[in-house]
């Protein structure tokens, strides 16, 4: 087995009918202490509303990881059928630090709560439905902090593709899989085995009779676990061009030299991991809460870098214009940047102006992150609320310039 932290992940919340009882810690956090924030600016400011807050050219509000850090997210995609899009079956984070020549592969479960810009809080597979390839990504990098360069989608096909370019693996299958609903009759018997591309693929892919998120984490490690040990063996004689062909799309040549420099490393300073996170719902609801200092923690010790992410700013953003998907285009420009957006939805209005970047102290830690926001945005005005607000550290309300740029 690869020598690493490996940390057990539990499960988190669905959507679906019952999901206001699923999200109801969540809930209460931004209704009960943010309400104020959330629905209306006005009770926060003073009595013109907002005070000026001086300018300036802001520094970084947070340190970015090293240049020498490569990342993606993998995410495997179910086929879409009647009265059911094509969603998301798994997630895999995989980083990999050029100078310290150590990489870790992260299964991260679909099913981890996420604020999802613009649409609130959801199963970070949901942003996929809703939003697409880009939302997943820019939810995905805004629930694990790291900055993600790229994002590869993985069909069953291109899986299937993949594992036929590599040759049958053996794999150490964790434990008993049963075929979901039924008789739940057995898929794999739990021990070392030897697999072809599409027993393979049923591995990754296969929900099971528990229909749980957490099962799929240690099935999926110990497929990667083999599958960049076959590709360490190959070294120079795997086909690059093989590789890309499985997995098609723009981003394959990249991802295909991660892919293969992920499996270089020495196996003593590869991690394959599951998320730490713990279980906020089950049945048809599953919803799961990341542990986020612990993802940190497990990051940095895997990548062999101390200071991997630094604390975030924790912004919130209000649609102020009533143009729909404002708040994701107001993520790609802070996300990954030393921001993280905690709080989205709509404004007590939907016509303001102009675009609010509102603080809520004096200090000049918080005005600079307030003007290197306006910086990114590249648009609004940045201003001081007279009360204090301890959910987020700024307040971006969208105004009608936003959408006019």
């Amino acid at each position: 087995m690869v020598r690493g932290t490996r940390a057990n992940a539990r499960p988190r919340p669905r959507r679906g009918a019952r999901r206001a009882a699923a999200l109801g810690t969540v809930s209460f956090l931004v209704l009960g202490v943010g309400a104020a924030a959330f629905f209306g600016l006005g009770d926060f400011l003073g009595s013109n509303g907002v005070e000026g807050a001086g300018g300036g050219r802001a520094r970084q509000a947070s340190s970015a990881p090293p240049a020498d850090l490569s990342t993606a997210l993998w995410f495997g995609t179910t086929r879409s059928r009647a009265n059911n899009p094509q969603g998301v079956a798994w997630l895999m984070l995989l980083a990999l630090n050029h100078s310290t020549q150590r990489a870790a592969v992260v299964y991260l479960p679909a099913h981890t709560a996420v604020e999802v810009p613009g649409r609130g809080l959801q199963a970070v597979g949901d942003a996929f439905v809703s939003g697409g390839a880009s939302l997943l990504h820019i939810s995905a990098e805004n629930l694990v902090g790291v900055p993600l360069d790229d994002h590869m989608a993985v069909s069953a096909r291109s899986a299937q593709g993949l594992f036929s370019s590599l040759g049958p693996l053996r794999v150490d299958v964790p434990g008993e899989v049963r075929r979901a609903g039924g008789a739940g009759e057995p898929l794999f018997s739990p021990g070392s085995q030897k697999l072809g591309a599409r027993w393979l693929t049923r591995l990754l892919f296969a929900l099971g009779a528990g229909g749980d998120d957490i099962e799929l984490g240690p099935r999926h490690l110990a497929v990667w676990d083999s599958m960049l040990g076959r590709l360490r063996t190959l070294g120079h004689r795997v086909q690059s061009s093989t590789l890309e062909g499985a997995l098609a799309g723009a981003d394959a040549p990249g991802q295909v030299r991660l892919l293969s420099g992920i499996a270089a490393v020495g196996r003593d300073d590869l991690t394959l991991a599951s998320m730490p996170a713990s279980q906020l719902s089950t049945g048809e609801d599953e919803l799961y809460s990341l542990h986020s200092e612990a993802l940190t923690e497990l990051l940095e010790r895997a990548l062999g870098d101390p200071e991997l992410q630094e604390d975030k700013v924790q912004v919130q953003v209000l649609n102020g214009n009533g143009v729909p998907g404002v708040g994701a285009k107001v993520a790609e420009r802070l996300v990954g940047n030393g921001y993280r957006i905690a709080l989205s939805g709509n404004a007590s209005r939907l016509d303001y102006p102009r675009t609010l970047i509102v603080t809520y102290d004096r200090s000049l830690r918080s005005q600079r992150y307030a003007t290197r926001a306006r910086r990114l945005l590249g648009i609004g005005e940045v201003q001081v609320a007279s009360q204090p607000q301890g959910i987020v550290d700024l307040t971006i309300v969208v105004g009608k310039d936003f959408s006019q740029r």
